[in-house]
């Protein structure tokens, strides 16, 4: 799919390490999922409330393989933050995190740069490597360069989605100011920014975090 060594086999191996990510129940080494009980904690409700707010879709949600309800921390954050709830202490994160899948290591250190302090950031020269990270601990943000070798936009959108832990991931695409951006590319995509825009980088990041 995305080169030579993404073919089926590989492509199940990744899936199925997803999955059995998904039928674990939330511990404390997975900060990144909530189960009901503990979003019913978080807002003081109790756990007929939250499946009223999930029959609603009025909080975003997902289900494991057993059928029990999962909520990533950004989901949660962003419902707390709509209904004027405060926000619990195990709901701050000190950084928000970034993977960023480079050409190579001296592009992946100009992105750190461009994107600045304040994220924690994870630097990938390998497509299937950043997306085993991503179904280990869903980022907020994949920055992906345009220029990587094989990379097909569609696909790797495709792959985020297959997954409720990545589905809500934002993908944002680095360009040089010379390579063209076909309509059907910038629609897998939830932004492109040109390298020779570093600041627009940024601000594209923060406005996505609600920095």
């Amino acid at each position: 799919m995305f080169g030579d060594r993404w073919d089926d086999t590989t492509r199940r191996d990744l899936m199925g390490r997803k999955q059995a990510r998904e039928s674990r129940s939330h511990t404390s080494s997975d900060d990144d999922l909530f189960t009901a009980p503990e979003v019913a904690q978080f807002c003081k409700v109790d756990l007929k409330t939250i499946h009223n707010w999930v029959d609603r879709e009025q909080i975003k949600h997902f289900r494991t393989p057993g059928r029990h309800l999962r909520f990533r921390r950004k989901d949660v954050l962003d419902f707390l933050k709509r209904f004027d709830y405060p926000i619990p202490s195990e709901l701050k994160r000190d950084e928000p995190s970034v993977l960023v899948l480079a050409v190579s290591s001296s592009t992946g250190l100009a992105t750190r740069k461009l994107l600045g302090a304040g994220l924690s950031i994870d630097i990938h020269e390998d497509l299937f490597d950043l997306l085993l990270k991503a179904g280990q601990q869903p980022p907020d943000i994949i920055v992906a360069e345009a220029e990587f070798p094989g990379l097909d936009l569609g696909k790797l959108r495709a792959t985020l989605e297959h997954s409720p832990l990545t589905r809500t991931c934002k993908l944002v695409v680095l360009t040089t100011d010379e390579r063209p951006m076909a309509s059907a590319e910038r629609a897998h995509a939830d932004a492109w920014v040109a390298r020779s825009a570093p600041r627009e980088l940024r601000a594209v990041l923060e406005s996505m975090l609600g920095l």
